[in-house]
């Protein structure tokens, strides 16, 4: 009987010691990125044919009718921008109907924002990173307000067929009426888990960083960090 209990005891102690080991194993992100930090997008609006680029990438957005979608300030599930959407074909064009289809956000999109709705902005990220760019599916969000905000989310994979380990999500900085040369970026990495999906990562990550989302983007962070230093 003792035999049984120390074997029992014996292969409990190592199953508790196998579990904990799992549990505590850090999380390894491709290339340099950790589960949070920054990113900066540039644009030289004088570069006729990097911001051509963009204008394309940005129609082809709008004409899917799959990949671009609306939230709430308050941080509500993002809803795809389809119903009711005209079609269109040329940059202006499609730049009207997304100004009409996103409310007080979508002027500011088609003044100048749509530079940041574009393949550029997360190629860019993943460039200073040092990550290969295995994207899965993927959305851009544009997030209402006084001041709005774009979003960037995909499932991203680490060159596996069919294995898209990890969820990420790049979040700008709250965005001026007049176009900005250098946006911030706050961007994060968590692991999708098994069998991900996208929309229920992306409607779960919302909701909870809400209060991020309605006021405290990286802009906001910079100057909570200059007033606990200067107190």
């Amino acid at each position: 009987m003792l035999q049984y209990a120390v074997g029992a005891l014996f292969l409990g102690v190592t199953g508790w010691a196998l579990y904990a080991k799992q549990s505590v194993t850090p999380v390894e992100f491709p290339g340099g990125l950790e589960a949070e930090g920054d990113f900066e997008s540039t644009v030289d609006f004088d570069d006729g044919r990097a911001v051509d680029e963009r204008k394309r990438d940005f129609a082809r957005l709008v004409k899917s009718k799959r990949h671009l979608f609306y939230s709430g300030a308050n941080g509500g599930a993002p809803r795809l921008v389809d119903g009711g959407v005209a079609p269109c074909e040329t940059f202006d064009e499609c730049a009207r109907v997304a100004a009409d289809a996103l409310g007080p956000a979508g002027a500011a999109v088609a003044a100048w924002a749509y530079v940041l709705l574009s393949a550029t902005t997360p190629f860019e990220w993943v460039q200073y990173y040092g990550v290969t760019p295995h994207f899965g599916e993927s959305r851009y969000v544009v997030v209402g307000g006084e001041r709005p905000r774009v979003a960037w989310l995909a499932l991203l994979g680490t060159g596996a067929p069919g294995a898209w380990p990890f969820f990420v999500v790049l979040l700008s900085e709250p965005l001026d009426a007049e176009p900005m040369a250098t946006t911030k970026f706050r961007y994060f990495c968590e692991p999708a888990g098994r069998a991900p999906s996208l929309p229920a990562l992306a409607d779960a990550w919302f909701a909870s960083h809400a209060d991020l989302i309605a006021g405290a983007g990286p802009r906001a962070a910079d100057a909570a960090e200059t007033d606990r230093l200067v107190s």
